[in-house]
């Protein structure tokens, strides 16, 4: 199937620049789909048009303004890695730290202090003192390792491999989400939303970081890109 993304990504790219408005509504669509399908594996209940109208500055009186900072952090988060991925920036350490700031509205971006047990994915993380080296081993598979691999296969793995360290508090599967958009970004691709089922999500995660076996996620997350390139082919026809 990666022959067929790039097909697509290809003549996507012919067709570009984009008028601005249609730039303007194509970057709506994924931005405003990528928050509310991410938000929701984490338990948020906004619908997609209720992500849209907060982020168009709308304040929804029956929501929560936990509801409302869900989708103002993560569009800040979002932000912050347009403006990385327009320089082809590599993930570090502080990049990580950076979007988990932004993300939980952190002053510091601080580890675990504890060792949880993850009860949807029936898993035990590293210890929390081994957060740090595996962070760093992390980074090192990735510059090492995983530029070399195409940015779909990448992105899947080191979504699946910070996932497995679990290094904060919280949020860790959304910065995950982010990690594999960013390199989706980086690579010129359009970002995927993550609309499944939370339990098929878990279970998936489940199966990589017990067994390491990413077949069926990976297997997702092409057609994901491949159905988004494709939506965004039909979506820009007439241009």
């Amino acid at each position: 199937m990666i022959r067929e993304i790039n097909k697509k990504k290809f003549l996507l790219d012919n067709r570009k620049p984009y008028p601005l408005s249609m730039e303007n509504y194509l970057r709506e669509v994924w931005l405003s789909e990528w928050i509310c399908s991410s938000n929701k594996l984490s338990g948020c209940k906004l619908t997609l048009n209720e992500t849209i109208n907060i982020m168009k500055g709308n304040c929804l009186l029956e929501k929560t303004i936990e509801d409302h900072m869900e989708v103002k952090c993560h569009e800040e988060a979002i932000q912050f890695m347009e403006k990385m991925a327009s320089r082809k920036e590599n993930i570090s350490f502080a990049f990580i730290g950076k979007i988990h700031t932004l993300l939980t509205d952190a002053e510091i971006s601080d580890f675990r202090k504890n060792n949880p047990v993850i009860q949807n994915m029936r898993y035990v993380p590293c210890h929390f003192k081994e957060i740090p080296s595996q962070i760093e081993d992390l980074i090192s598979w990735y510059i090492l390792e995983g530029l070399k691999m195409n940015a779909v296969l990448r992105g899947t793995l080191l979504h699946n491999k910070f996932i497995a360290i679990y290094p904060y508090e919280s949020d860790n599967e959304k910065i995950a989400r982010c990690l594999l958009n960013y390199e989706l970004l980086k690579e010129g691709l359009t970002p995927i939303d993550f609309n499944m089922p939370s339990k098929t999500y878990f279970n998936m995660m489940s199966s990589y970081v017990n067994k390491e076996d990413i077949t069926e996620f990976y297997a997702l997350i092409l057609k994901l890109v491949d159905a988004r390139l494709e939506l965004f082919l039909r979506l820009t026809s007439d241009n």
